[in-house]
């Protein structure tokens, strides 16, 4: 990005698992390192009991540094698993709460085939009917993740085996049947915006739609509140290089409804080192015309071809346009609502007898500082 004014990214869609503190600091203390101001931190619901979601790591990282973390708070669908009534007034009413603690947003990862079958909860389901116009209602926005690469429906396992040399394990499999159709889940999405057309939604990983840029023009030109976000999703690079100029018009004509983001995991002990190559592979992939091999991908095969995007539209890409949708500084924190949060996923873990998972959440609440 050469001259003017250049606006600090904003990596819009990082995990975090790690709730010690040399983590905490480590991560802040990168940020402006290499010129990013902030990052949001995106939760999920847990599928493993009793923990309920990822919300009480977050709520720790936004206490110890407030002006550094967006946080997006995933769902509690006790009523659900418990097959207890109420739960659409129950999720619509999630919305003020996740609001009043402090959260900056909702992450959804509901529409991952294998979270989609466990759950056995379609995305448009009259459940959700209260919750989504609550959402449209407040303009509260959500990260949504719905779907995965079209190479997992594929019944040929050699499609898979790009995700095998990166993992080292293969691609997920949903071929047999058990899960819902990568096509379905698209009209399932047609179909909620439709309904709620005011929604903010960002679509995580392009809406794995790198390969069919004419499907995520017909969501962005049809619906005003329609995002994507630009994390890897493997696959989505060498889609976009395959026609370099095609991507490359499609950027800047929806210059103003794309984020940047990593979708990387913060776990133990972080690794700043990985963490800053990524996002310089990644800004090189925008900002230039190279034709590179990714280090972080490298065992995929091939190279990605970049795109070399004005700068007017890297500011967007990079920061400008999360801030539009997300507010220009994180939320305030209720420190006391985050800690009654915590404790709340603390009795439920009592309750179950899971002692490691008490003692960690534990360890959350007392280092969260009511301020």
């Amino acid at each position: 990005m050469a001259g003017g004014k250049k606006e600090k990214i904003i990596d819009c869609h990082i995990h975090v698992t790690d709730t010690e503190g040399v983590s905490r600091d480590a991560l802040a203390g990168n940020m402006e390192k290499i010129g990013m101001s902030n990052m949001n931190i995106v939760c999920t619901i847990s599928m493993e009991k009793p923990r309920v979601n990822c919300n009480p790591e977050a709520l720790l990282y936004k206490n110890s540094y407030p002006d550094r973390f967006y946080i997006s708070g995933g769902l509690d669908y006790t009523k659900h698993f418990n097959k207890e009534k109420g739960l659409d007034e129950d999720l619509r009413d999630q919305v003020d709460r996740l609001k009043d603690i402090g959260f900056d947003g909702i992450k959804m990862i509901e529409g991952k085939p294998n979270v989609y079958k466990d759950m056995n909860l379609p995305l448009n389901s009259p459940v959700y009917s209260m919750y989504y116009q609550r959402l449209e209602e407040t303009g509260f926005p959500v990260i949504f993740h719905a779907g995965d690469p079209a190479e997992f429906w594929n019944p040929d396992p050699d499609a898979r085996k790009p995700w095998e040399r990166v993992w080292g394990m293969p691609g997920p499999s949903y071929e047999d049947g058990t899960y819902v159709a990568l096509e379905e889940l698209y009209w399932q999405v047609d179909e909620i915006m439709g309904r709620n057309p005011g929604l903010k939604i960002v679509f995580a990983h392009f809406l794995f739609l790198g390969g069919d840029l004419e499907r995520a023009g017909y969501f962005l030109k049809t619906y005003e509140g329609f995002h994507l976000d630009v994390t890897p999703g493997l696959e989505m690079y060498y889609q976009f290089s395959e026609n370099i100029e095609k991507t490359r018009e499609f950027f800047i004509k929806w210059q103003d409804r794309i984020m940047f983001g990593t979708d990387l995991g913060v776990g133990k002990g972080f690794d700043a080192e990985s963490y800053n190559r990524s996002v310089s592979e990644l800004r090189r992939y925008f900002e230039t015309y190279d034709e590179f091999v990714c280090e972080h991908w490298k065992l995929w095969g091939g190279t990605i071809k970049g795109l070399g995007l004005p700068e007017e539209v890297l500011d967007k890409l990079f920061g400008r346009n999360f801030r539009k949708v997300f507010g220009e500084n994180p939320k305030p924190l209720n420190n006391t609502k985050a800690k009654e949060e915590c404790i709340k996923q603390k009795k439920l873990a009592e309750g179950s007898n899971n002692k490691e998972e008490a003692e960690k959440l534990d360890r959350i609440i007392s280092n969260i500082k009511i301020r």
